[in-house]
């Protein structure tokens, strides 16, 4: 695999030029397909094979309004009694029914719900139908929601709050942690490489598989389903590994360069020998992540899939990509003689041993000049080997001690519960669960058939006094029947 590694870097360098251009070009079109397609992520978690997921298939069988997109309307009563303000909360909801897409309206206050209003009666809930699925909601609806809500509360102290299914995310945000890790990225970069053009190309590279891949992702969204999961973990895994892998080739360019090898034959031979190791790597990683597909549960492997193509895509960039860009770079990534890059480089090229030709202070190749080329990498590894089992027993209590908040680690799927603070959907989860109870916002739905009972009415009230004598439920809802 070297020698054609080899012919590879060769010819990335002596085309640099087309190859960024071609990159450049396909993240272009690739992005241009992704905008045009439409897709977009949603969250259409199934798992075959399971009793609930058995329930849910029934539940969009027979109950197919259930199924589509709903927010929820949260009153909350200035005085402490909801019913009291009965005229304004209709007044309200005759707003929102003249909103863009609503196709029903519940009343909380006709009876008909018994947890529609909270024990203490300061609060009173409702849904809202919508005609679309999440995925072709208009933009514009929940802001009309809003206003509706908005016009209809005006001039009185009644508290309006939306949250539901409507806010729930159908595009990629790159949000504050991306952004902060690209510039912890860069500074580390920076101090390794003592130049920020270096430090530069592994994160240009990397940026610029993951905006193939997160385009990609969406064109694909448009073609089968994509969990909203899926674009921000191959957006990591992405980010990770574009610069690792860019930083094994541009770290052994710059050692070559070091010692006065010509920037064409350092780009071949740096990726015949980094490359190999890239290329197993990505490998590794790739079949790992299609593993996922073995688990069965389609969101998952979709996961995987795209988190793998993320790592294949970085993996190829790294190859072309990047020796084309440090070729065009050409002699100004070659460390200054005498520089801490220089004597870095050729350390790890010549290990640290008094005869290391040209280090700084080096003199006729004295013990002094050993022991100031040595690089902090040296240094720590003579540490941590100079008493391996003291190493051991520190790491592994470490390790130990980061690991105890697992405990109490709770594992579950992203809801409104996990939004932004501050944000409508949260607060309204919030004061849903203050007011209702914990488990409000995550009800049990079940689901019976009672089309050869003689007596449904009365079978859905044994069902319901039994569900009422397990442990842990608070409370069970009215039983509806479908409308077939």
């Amino acid at each position: 695999m070297s020698s054609q590694l080899y012919r590879l870097g060769r010819a990335m360098a002596r085309h640099r030029r087309a190859v960024l251009t071609s990159w450049l070009a396909l993240l272009v079109a690739v992005g241009a397909l992704a905008g045009l397609s439409g897709g977009q992520p949603q969250d259409e978690l199934t798992i075959p094979g399971t009793e609930a997921q058995e329930g849910l298939d029934v539940l969009d069988q027979r109950f197919p309004e259930a199924g589509g997109t709903t927010a929820q309307i949260l009153f909350v009563a200035p005085g402490g009694d909801v019913r009291a303000v009965a005229d304004q909360v209709r007044d309200v909801l005759a707003e929102i029914a003249d909103a863009p897409d609503v196709e029903y309206v519940g009343d909380p206050l006709d009876g008909t719900d018994p947890l529609a209003v909270s024990d203490d009666g300061s609060h009173a809930l409702t849904t809202v139908r919508l005609g679309s699925e999440l995925g072709d909601l208009d933009p514009g609806t929940v802001p009309a929601l809003e206003a509706a809500a908005e016009r209809g509360s005006a001039g009185t102290d009644l508290e309006v709050h939306i949250g539901g299914s409507v806010y729930a995310e159908t595009s990629v945000h790159i949000t504050v942690a991306e952004v902060l890790g690209v510039v912890v990225a860069m500074v580390v970069l920076a101090i390794t490489f003592g130049s920020f053009l270096a430090a530069g190309m592994p994160l240009l590279t990397a940026v610029i598989g993951v905006g193939i891949t997160m385009a990609a992702i969406l064109a694909l969204a448009a073609l089968t389903p994509v969990s909203s999961t899926a674009p921000t973990l191959a957006l990591m895994i992405g980010l990770a590994v574009g610069i690792d892998y860019a930083l094994f080739v541009l770290s052994r360019h710059r050692s070559q360069l070091a010692t006065g090898m010509s920037v064409e034959e350092s780009i071949a031979r740096s990726v015949a020998t980094a490359g190999s190791a890239v290329v197993f790597a990505g490998a590794t990683v790739v079949i790992a992540l299609c593993g996922l597909f073995v688990v069965g549960i389609p969101f998952l492997t979709v996961m995987g899939l795209t988190a793998a193509l993320a790592v294949t895509i970085a993996v190829v960039i790294a190859l072309t990509g990047l020796p084309a860009l440090v070729a065009v770079a050409g002699e100004r990534l070659r460390p200054r003689p005498g520089s801490r890059a220089a004597v870095r480089a050729l350390v790890e090229q010549h290990g640290d041993s008094p005869d290391t030709p040209g280090l700084v202070g080096s003199g006729q190749g004295g013990a002094s000049g050993a022991t100031s080329a040595r690089t902090m990498g040296s240094r720590w590894v003579h540490l941590v080997t100079r008493r391996p089992l003291l190493t051991v027993l520190v790491v592994v209590l470490g390790l130990g001690a980061m690991a105890i908040p697992a405990k109490d680690l709770a594992l579950g799927l992203p809801d409104n519960g996990s939004a932004e603070p501050g944000s409508p959907e949260r607060v309204t989860y919030d004061l849903i669960d203050e007011a209702y109870g914990p488990g409000f916002n995550a009800t049990l739905v079940v689901t019976v058939d009672i089309i050869r009972s003689t007596d449904p009415l009365g079978v859905m009230a044994d069902l319901a006094e039994d569900l009422r004598g397990f442990e842990g439920v608070a409370q069970v809802g009215m039983a509806t029947p479908n409308p077939t």
